[in-house]
């Protein structure tokens, strides 16, 4: 990942210093293809992880559903962005 990351950097550097056109489609599909890897490479973890917390979210609405009720997660969500535009306000952050 560290060498095409690398290697993304120094296209970027190339195009910015390039300006001819032909130069910069090689130079962008280079890019786009370094891109696909990367993404396929950064999914395998990801579906590695969210097997386990599915199984963690299944666990916690068989617990806390016959609690709270079905839509507990939406009274988390609504609370939590009212929260959050109320304490940017208050504490004046953009």
């Amino acid at each position: 990942m560290k060498i095409l990351k690398k290697r993304q950097k120094e296209i970027q550097k190339e195009i910015k210093k390039t300006k001819e056109p032909s130069v910069m489609q090689e130079l962008n599909a280079e890019m786009l293809s370094l891109t696909g890897v990367m993404f396929k490479s950064s999914m395998k973890p990801m579906f590695v992880t969210i097997i386990p917390f599915l199984l963690l979210f299944t666990w916690l609405r068989s617990i806390y559903v016959p609690v709270m009720g079905n839509g507990w997660i939406w009274y988390y969500l609504g609370y939590s962005i009212l929260a959050s535009i109320v304490l940017r306000k208050v504490l004046k952050v953009a």
